[in-house]
């Protein structure tokens, strides 16, 4: 019970940390802050429907889903800024 709840403010905290005007500079900061409050978010929300749903894996499924989204939007977000800016370079 505790974890979840630890975990999803070390998540927001991540997350807080990353959207600081001293990791501006770090290009992917905003993605990847971004997959840390949806990590939070579903943390938070996996306790409550564990506590409601005893046993449901619905969330598993969401957490699963979210992660790989966020997987395919980071990968992109790269292709776009070095790839394509390294090429336009040439």
């Amino acid at each position: 019970m505790w974890l979840s709840i630890l975990s999803s403010i070390v998540c927001f905290a991540i997350a807080t940390i990353l959207f600081t005007p001293y990791f501006r500079d770090f290009k992917i900061y905003q993605p990847i802050s971004f997959y840390f409050l949806f990590q939070g978010f579903s943390s938070l929300l996996n306790f409550i429907v564990n506590e409601v749903w005893p046993g449901s894996t619905i969330m598993l499924f969401i957490n699963s889903m979210g992660i790989l989204i966020f997987g395919i939007y980071i990968i992109v977000y790269f292709y776009i800024n070095y790839y394509k800016n390294d090429s336009n370079k040439k």
